[in-house]
């Protein structure tokens, strides 16, 4: 994994900003400078314990135990103890803490997955990635054009009329004639869809990911994503996020937002672009308060069928939500998009 501009802000002032704890963090530091990586996650290890023991952290609390584990990860993959650090999360995983904190927990297991695949623990860590929420099943039209951003700020009609999508349409691709593929992420432990590897040309590009959410009741989830640039989204005809981002590393739940669903079948659309940086995405769906859902909740698929279903239900509802249902990502590169319009509560028409 990348190294995250939240972990270099984290690393670097974290223990300026809590001085009772900067003791504990600066021994842990020196560890690390010394090249002593295993007592250096395991005292990690053992302060998070500490605090996670706690029913209920406090902020400053929490800000300690969101550091603990950056610095954790920082130490394990540099010093390769993917095993030791996945004993680490197993045991942090029964602390009465951490159901208090559920964008924490699912920060743990995302590294939990990686630190599995780096030991060859595919379907280990695929199990984690399908309670984590994350979509693994996708259709998929690109490279388009993206050349300086135009891309991303050029509207195409069927971002808000559903109607107008059609799967068996060609598009005037960067290059050359593309058409809508489907991807199903079987085989990625990370759940990451890289776009960079199955397209050409990959820069100065975008691509459109579509997929069908099937509700048993209207309700508001949120969706969770990263990307290596620009990104928007739409349910329905609703667009629900927008980032201009030209470029920046592939991080977890970067980008938030609410996620209003109807009873019965939705349709996402996602506008993935990349300038000179990554042109990869990954993105999940989970409760507003970032905790994961239960199998029962929703239903994902970009099966044909399943995207025309949700075509016809796409034609309006009415479904509100305020920017304070939603929790953020954790970090310094989280960005909070509401459903807004005009400065106005969301309201799907």
């Amino acid at each position: 994994m990348m190294l995250r501009l939240t972990s270099i802000v984290l690393l670097g002032l974290l223990p300026n900003l809590l001085p009772a704890q900067a003791r504990v963090h600066e021994d842990i530091l020196n560890l690390k400078a010394e090249g002593r990586a295993g007592p250096a996650l395991a005292a990690c290890s053992q302060n998070l314990t500490k605090l996670l023991a706690k029913q209920k952290l406090s902020p400053a609390g929490a800000t300690q135990a969101e550091y603990l584990l950056t610095l954790a990860e920082l130490v394990a993959r540099k010093y390769l103890l993917h095993k030791e650090f996945c004993d680490m999360a197993t045991q942090l995983s029964k602390s009465p803490g951490l159901a208090s904190q559920p964008l924490l927990a699912s920060w743990l297991h995302h590294y939990e997955t990686e630190h599995l695949s780096a030991q060859g623990k595919l379907s280990e860590a695929a199990k984690i990635l399908d309670d984590l929420g994350y979509v693994r099943d996708f259709q998929v039209i690109g490279p388009l054009d993206n050349e300086r951003g135009g891309g991303f700020r050029e509207a195409r009609e069927f971002e808000t009329a559903p109607g107008k999508l059609d799967l068996s349409a060609t598009l005037d691709g960067k290059k050359r004639p593309v058409t809508w593929k489907r991807i199903q992420l079987v085989d990625e432990p990370t759940g990451v869809l890289n776009l960079a590897a199955r397209q050409r040309p990959n820069s100065q590009a975008l691509s459109y990911l579509a997929f069908a959410v099937t509700s048993p009741k209207a309700q508001i989830l949120s969706l969770r994503l990263a990307t290596g640039g620009s990104v928007a989204a739409w349910v329905g005809r609703k667009e629900v996020l927008r980032r201009d981002c030209s470029i920046r590393s592939l991080g977890f739940d970067q980008d938030v937002c609410a996620l209003p669903l109807q009873a019965g079948a939705n349709l996402v659309l996602v506008k993935v672009c990349t300038q000179s940086g990554g042109y990869a995405t990954r993105m999940r769906i989970c409760d507003l308060d970032g905790s994961s859902l239960g199998r029962d909740r929703i239903q994902v698929s970009a099966a044909p069928e399943a995207i025309e279903g949700a075509k016809k239900g796409a034609e309006g509802f009415a479904l509100q939500a305020k920017p304070a249902d939603l929790v953020p990502a954790m970090g310094a590169e989280a960005h909070l998009v509401s459903l807004l319009a005009n400065g106005k509560d969301m309201e799907a028409k």
